[in-house]
């Protein structure tokens, strides 16, 4: 896999059944029925109620511009219109890999950090070689994450987007975590991060090969 689908959204509470059996049952299921849709996940995010995040893991980028995908998304059902109109956020971006370390777990670990961020353009460079010499090794190396994965927006914003996969709610909560984040490197970049946000998830439905089962047991 070499690129990622990745929205968020925002769901009314008078919604919220109905979004997640429309997802579940309509959205993912004609997604992952498209050549070169991987995988798919949904996670509810820690926080705001109603917060919802998903990402398919692609075989690459083309994905997204084959005649069977675009002819899903130029022709939504009619439940997909109706739930789209209603949805005050619907963020989608798309992604290619960049950096990957570390394994995932055989089931789809239970817990995912997505942080999003980016920087001025003079600062890119730095901000790169900080994240594939220092950053992303040290987090992942904290007990409790699987796996820590970086992209470059295709399209959306902002430019970045790096996903950690977490045995537990825990783990970067803890000071193993704290200490990761605290090198003299990290500190001298945080002053650069432009539009960064941070969104724990607790998954809520796994899909792989078609496999599909609520909690990411498949």
């Amino acid at each position: 896999m070499s690129a990622l689908l990745a929205v968020w959204m925002q769901v009314p509470s008078e919604l919220d059944e109905e979004f997640n059996a429309w997802y579940n049952t309509e959205h993912v299921p004609e997604r992952t029925a498209v050549p070169g849709f991987l995988t798919a996940r949904r996670y509810v995010v820690e926080g705001p109620a109603g917060r919802y995040m998903a990402h398919y893991d692609l075989a690459d980028l083309g994905v997204l511009h084959s005649e069977p995908y675009t002819s899903i998304s130029r022709n939504p059902t009619p439940w997909t219109q109706r739930i789209i109109r209603k949805l005050p956020e619907n963020i989608r971006n798309e992604y290619e890999l960049m950096q990957s370390v570390g394994q995932p777990p055989a089931d789809a670990a239970p817990y995912a950090l997505f942080v999003r961020i980016e920087t001025a353009p003079e600062h890119d460079a730095e901000m790169n070689a900080w994240y594939e010499q220092d950053h992303l090794a040290a987090l992942q190396g904290v007990a409790g994450c699987y796996r820590a994965r970086r992209f470059r927006a295709a399209v959306g914003s902002p430019r970045y987007l790096a996903i950690y996969e977490f045995a537990n709610a825990e783990v970067s909560k803890g000071d193993a975590w704290r200490n990761a984040a605290a090198s003299d490197w990290t500190f001298r970049m945080r002053p650069k991060f432009r539009n960064f946000s941070a969104d724990l998830g607790k998954l809520i439905l796994s899909q792989t090969n078609s496999a599909l089962s609520p909690g990411g047991r498949r």
